[in-house]
Order: C-alpha cells, then structure tokens, then sequence
C-alpha cells in the first residue's frame, strides 16, 4: 500500500502551473511532457509517466505529444516484454482519454525510425495501427505473451474507436495481420491449443474492423473498404470457418464489404471487378469515390448495425470470448 508514500502523494496532488499559476505544489505540465516524451525510450521515464498517468487523472489532458515518441519506443522494444509492458500500458491509458486519440488522427507528420518503409504524411493514429499490428504479428510468432496481446489488442480498439482516414499502409496493415492470423490457424487446426492464440486474435481484428464499418465511423473509412475489397479471398474464407462465432463476427464486414464492391461495379457492363478484388478498368481515385459513395449512403441506412462506444482500459482488456 503506498497511501504512506510522500513521493506517491505529491505526485498524485501535483497541479498544472499552466492552469494554476498560483499553486505552490505545481509544474507546467506541457514542460513535463515535453521532457518525458523527448525521453520516453528511458525506462525511468516511461515508469515516471505510467505512475503519472495512473496516480494523477488531470496529467491526462496534457498528454498527447508523447503519443509519437511513445509508438517510437514500442517500435524499439518490442521483443522486450518488461519494456513493453511499460510502454504500452501508458499509451493504454492514454487512449482512454477521447480526446487524445481523436487528436491521433487529425495530426498528419512523418517518421523516419520505421524501419520497413518510409512513413510520410500519416496521421500518429495511422501510425499507431502499423505500431499494434507489428506487435501483435511479434507477440504471436515468438513472445507468446497474453499480456502483450491484450493491451496491444485494447489499444488498436481504441484507437479504431475514432477512425478517421486512417492511411492505406494502415489499413493494409491491418488486413494483412488478418490474413496472417487466418492463414496459420488454418495451418494449426488439427492442433486446437496450438491455433487458439490465432483464432482469438482473427476475432479480436474482425471487431476492430467491424467497429469501422459502423455507420458513425464508415463514411470516412473508404481506404478500409477498398483494402478490403483486396482482401475477398481471406474474408471468403473466414467465412466458410468451422467456428460459428467467426462467421458471426464476420458476418457484418461481409455485407458491408459486398455493397461496397456493388457500388464500383454500379454501371459498367463489363464489369470492374473480380473475384479477387482487383478492379481493372478503374484508376484507384474513381474506386475511392465510388466506395465513398456506397459508404455515405449505407451509414444513412438502417441495415448495419451498431457497436457501442467503449473504450477499453487495464481493467477490461479482452475483447473476444469463447
């Protein structure tokens, strides 16, 4: 118990000087977090901010700079479980707060420490989502951490929550990690135990998915639609899945998926489209508009249907059952 604690204490009563110049017991919050996000890679600092974040609701609101420095240092440590549990429930904490992870998206910057590709032009929520995936693939093919899993989980949840525009790389990224999961579950299936973990997060990305294609969050997520009418093989064959929970889970992004293409292939005798979602005679701006259209128009419809708000903290972090 730590109620004893000066340093708990003085932590938890600290005021923001920005707001209150007044208060003795008080720092200028934006200092701090420029400090502790210039810094974050140190696992002092990152142990600071978490006890920060967890003792002292109101640092909260200041906090949305070491989001970027934050998915940096994830980026860097994530074959290192006690790190990364660190560094990943402080953004779990952060992106309880609404206002942060709307915040995520609307800023557009680049980065230049992702390794795989050049990142330019992506808003920090975009790049979030290329951040959780890679853990996620990490954590099923060599860490095996339940923990790791779950909050990475929590977290590509949350930040779905605000879906906006979210980048191609992004949603590409997303759907890859889908097929992945799908394709190595299939491979482990006479092993139940063996395919569990990847059944469970083929589920857990099929609610994520499901949550942009509901009508608040589908008319500015066409780049979701179009990656996953790329996508019609692995989502075909998700459905066809023995476990009748899957093919619940995905029943909705099928529909979704299907009015969409419907919609690209709306007018043209010929056809624009096949069966691998490929469609030929279209420049990819004419198949953006079309499913942006096809996107208006079903989020005004009655025949998605809605998922509620929530966003997922330490307390509640799984998100698929059974």
């Amino acid at each position: 118990n730590g109620g004893g604690n000066p340093f708990r204490n003085a932590l938890a009563t600290l005021a923001d000087r920005d707001e209150l110049s007044m208060m003795a017991h008080s720092l200028p919050f934006s200092h701090v977090v420029a400090v502790l996000g210039r810094n974050i890679h140190i696992e002092l600092h990152a142990t600071l901010l978490y006890h920060a974040l967890l003792l002292n609701p109101s640092f909260r609101d200041a906090l949305c700079r070491p989001v970027l420095p934050l998915l940096e240092a994830i980026y860097m440590h994530t074959l290192s479980p006690p790190r990364l549990y660190t560094l990943l429930a402080v953004l779990l904490h952060l992106s309880e707060n609404p206002l942060v992870v709307q915040t995520l998206h609307q800023a557009q910057d680049h980065q230049t420490w992702y390794q795989e590709r050049y990142l330019c032009d992506l808003s920090a929520a975009s790049v979030g989502v290329l951040v959780l995936c890679r853990v996620l693939k990490a954590n099923l093919s060599v860490l095996h951490d339940s923990l790791v899993q779950s909050m990475a989980m929590a977290l590509l949840w949350n930040v779905i929550q605000f879906a906006k525009n979210l980048h191609p790389t992004a949603t590409q990224s997303l759907v890859k990690l889908l097929a992945h999961a799908a394709k190595k579950e299939q491979l482990l299936r006479p092993s139940p135990d063996e395919a569990a973990a990847y059944l469970a997060t083929a589920r857990d990305l099929l609610l994520c998915i499901q949550l942009g294609c509901t009508p608040r969050l589908l008319p500015a997520n066409a780049q979701l639609m179009y990656s996953l009418l790329h996508a019609s093989d692995v989502l075909n064959g998700l459905a066809m899945h023995p476990s009748e929970a899957l093919r619940d889970d995905i029943a909705m992004v099928l529909g979704t998926v299907a009015y969409c293409r419907a919609m690209v292939d709306q007018g043209d005798d010929e056809g624009d489209g096949d069966d691998d979602g490929r469609m030929h005679d279209l420049t990819m701006e004419q198949v953006l508009e079309r499913i942006q259209g096809g996107c208006k128009a079903l989020a005004h419809s009655e025949t998605v249907r809605h998922t509620t708000d929530l966003a997922w903290s330490a307390d509640k972090m799984v998100l698929s059952s059974g």
